[in-house]
């Protein structure tokens, strides 16, 4: 069985993009859906985030619940960037994924906490 067939849906988790080739995050934002195939996210915008444009390549970092048992988590995907739609103080990115892995690692700072400026 193909796992990335089973696995996808809505799920809105604070997230990070930055170009495949850079180091920093150019946008923060929220997961709208998440599967092995496709991600969708709602990302503000910012100084940086006019380079997210249609055929870029992304790495999206979602950051994952954690407990006492289980530390800090980071979900990446590798993708590109399909269609990209302007939203009141942002844009809604749709990308096809090429490939994701679980890696440990710290909140990004700017993550954001709250949801209610996405439309």
């Amino acid at each position: 069985m193909n796992t990335t067939d089973t696995f996808g849906g809505e799920v809105k988790l604070a997230c990070f993009a930055r170009l495949s080739t850079a180091t920093q995050p150019v946008a923060h934002g929220v997961t709208e859906h998440l599967s092995g195939k496709w991600i969708v996210v709602a990302l503000r915008s910012g100084p940086a985030s006019d380079q997210i444009q249609t055929d870029t390549n992304l790495t999206v970092g979602v950051d994952l619940p954690c407990s006492r048992q289980v530390g800090p988590r980071i979900l990446e995907f590798a993708a590109t960037v399909c269609r990209v739609n302007s939203m009141p103080g942002g844009m809604r990115v749709f990308a096809s994924v090429h490939r994701m892995k679980v890696v440990d690692g710290e909140r990004e700072p700017e993550l954001p906490v709250l949801t209610s400026w996405i439309q």
